[in-house]
């Protein structure tokens, strides 16, 4: 009993799918990948699971368009997140330590530890979509699971920040 919380089988299960797949992923798909493992749950609750384990501060929430995509709480790091299709990936913190200290001397905010940076964009695979033209959210048909974890050293995806939007977590 951790974090005040009982060790249930299901939330083992939410919390090793969100660990194995090194992505933040919306209640839907946390359902789909746990049915995949021969775990079917209903999604009401894959999502109070998710919420309870975010209020003890085991996952973490990240907005963006769409669902809400939820992933392990582990290193501190930020997040990009594709304003179209509504793909999240994590950024090491080292990463924008430059950005980080600019906002801080612009508007004299200091994130704390728990501080994350959300960086609104769009992915390199909408960006080429979409170039030339605007593209509706959700419009590019592009799937989380194309993306991989900054925060672990794998490939970080690219954006085009053409329109950025930048927020303290």
């Amino acid at each position: 009993m951790r974090h005040g919380l009982r060790c249930t089988p299901g939330r083992l299960r939410i919390l090793a799918l969100l660990h194995a797949s090194g992505l933040h992923l919306s209640t839907a798909e946390a359902r789909t990948g746990l049915a995949r493992r021969g775990k079917a749950v209903h999604t009401t609750t894959v999502y109070r699971t998710l919420e309870t384990l975010e209020a003890v501060g085991l996952v973490h929430a990240v907005p963006g368009p769409g669902p809400t995509r939820y992933g392990i709480t582990g290193e501190p790091h930020h997040h990009i997140v594709c304003g179209l299709c509504g793909r999240v990936a994590a950024l090491a913190r080292e990463h924008l330590t430059e950005a980080v200290g600019r906002i801080e001397e612009l508007t004299g905010l200091r994130p704390d530890a728990s501080g994350s940076l959300l960086v609104y964009g769009r992915c390199s695979r909408c960006a080429v979509r979409t170039k030339g033209r605007d593209a509706e959210p959700g419009g590019c048909g592009a799937a989380s699971e194309d993306w991989t974890c900054q925060a672990r050293r794998r490939p970080a995806p690219s954006f085009s920040l053409a329109q950025p939007g930048i927020f303290l977590q």
